[in-house]
Formats: structure tokens, sequence, C-alpha cells
């Protein structure tokens, strides 16, 4: 179909290796190479949603584990505190408490802030290797 074309004849006229270009470019058109290719591109953004998707669940589910950390750490603080209390003046135990109440809440809302995203990224359907989370 390209060779059939005038405008291309002419061109050929003037440069005899723009018959072999034409050769390639008419390969290049071949319906099988073009559903070949589509494939591929379809393949490559599949593939790419795929990382994408591992990875946002993977920090998703390292966010996690850093608020049950951080819960963990103000459990910790708040067992220290209640074996230093009798040792402390009130002022000093009344600021360690307020502190770690103020740390608590923190850690509250990092846990259950994290917790909603790790549910939202889930999808039914697909295994997962920790269930208890």
């Amino acid at each position: 179909m390209i060779k059939a074309l005038p405008a291309v004849w002419k061109m050929v006229a003037k440069t005899p290796l723009l018959v072999a270009e034409l050769d390639v470019a008419a390969s290049l058109v071949d319906p099988t190479l073009i559903g070949l290719a589509g494939g591929l591109i379809a393949a490559a953004v599949m593939m790419k949603v795929q990382i994408l998707y591992a990875t946002e669940l993977r920090n998703a589910k390292q966010n996690f584990n850093r608020s049950v950390e951080a819960m963990q750490k103000v459990e910790r603080a708040d067992d220290d505190l209640k074996l230093v209390a009798a040792s402390l003046s009130d002022k000093d135990f009344w600021n360690r408490l307020t502190h770690i109440k103020a740390m608590r809440m923190e850690a509250l809302m990092d846990y259950h802030e994290a917790k909603r995203e790790l549910k939202k990224m889930k999808v039914p359907g697909l295994s997962d290797e920790d269930e208890e989370t």
C-alpha cells in the first residue's frame, strides 16, 4: 500500500536507499507486530500497576508496624513511670504523666490511621501473608 502511492515513487527515484526503508516500514505496519506491540505495552502497564500496588501495600504495612511499636513504647514508658513514681516529686511525676498521655494519644491516632490505610489498601480475594493485621 505504501509503495503504491505515486508521491512515494517520486521520492524513490531521488533516493535509492528509500526502497529498503520502505520495506522495513511496511514490515513494521504488519498487524501481527502491531498486536504484539500492543500486548507488550499492556503487559508493561499492568506490571507497573502491580509494582506500585505492592510498594504502597508494603509502605502501609511498615506504617502500621511503626504505629504498633509506638504504642508499645508508650506502654513501656508507663510501666517505667509506675516503677519510679514513689521516688519522683509531684511536679516531676505529673510532667512525666502528662508527657505519657500526650504520647499515648498521638500513638493511638497514628495506630488507627495506619490501620485504616492498611485496610483500604487490601484487596478482597488476594492472598495475604499476615492475616493477623
